[in-house]
């Protein structure tokens, strides 16, 4: 699952971003019990912090608990809507925990806030292939490809479509990435 940390322009954003700095570092090196005492001193500190909220679940994602990561995604979104990457965290925790309508729907808001952000497809792609869209499906994670994502993705992807394209268009497709 990708994840985009990225500070907004507002020095209130600018603050935000500051303090979950050595949570990301803690998360980049994979210390992610380190990274979530961290997270909660932060949002103890300052309950509006989107981008802790949001770095919460992708530790959460980390450990395999799906449903107290969506619900940090889902706070994230709750405090700043136009977040992309808490957006996208969210729908790819609804699509694993088998909610594909509710993915699809958090996707959908991320390609029309963001529509030239290949990630946002991505999600939406693979939404509509666990609800069995899969015309729909192949022509987003499509678009996702002609973004230039990393190897590893792409790679994964291509499987995704091979496995579109393959089966039974009335079957949903169960993919983990």
């Amino acid at each position: 699952m990708s994840h985009k940390f990225e500070a907004a322009g507002s020095s209130r954003d600018g603050a935000h971003w500051e303090a979950v700095e050595e949570a990301v570092e803690l998360l980049e090196e994979r210390r992610f019990e380190d990274a979530l005492a961290n997270l909660k001193g932060i949002i103890l500190a300052d309950p509006n912090n989107p981008y802790a909220y949001n770095l919460v679940g992708t530790v959460l994602w980390e450990l395999g608990q799906l449903e107290p990561a969506k619900d940090a995604f889902h706070a994230a979104v709750l405090l700043s809507p136009d977040f992309l990457g808490a957006r996208l965290g969210l729908s790819h925790a609804y699509r694993r925990l088998g909610v594909a309508e509710e993915a699809e729907r958090q996707a959908r808001i991320a390609t029309r806030r963001f529509p030239d952000d290949g990630e946002a497809y991505h999600a939406l792609g693979m939404a509509l292939a666990a609800l069995g869209e899969r015309t729909e499906a192949a022509q987003c994670l499509e678009r996702f490809l002609d973004s230039k994502p990393e190897f590893e993705v792409a790679t994964e992807v291509r499987g995704v479509l091979e496995m579109l394209r393959q089966g039974d268009p009335e079957d949903p497709l169960e993919v983990d990435d």
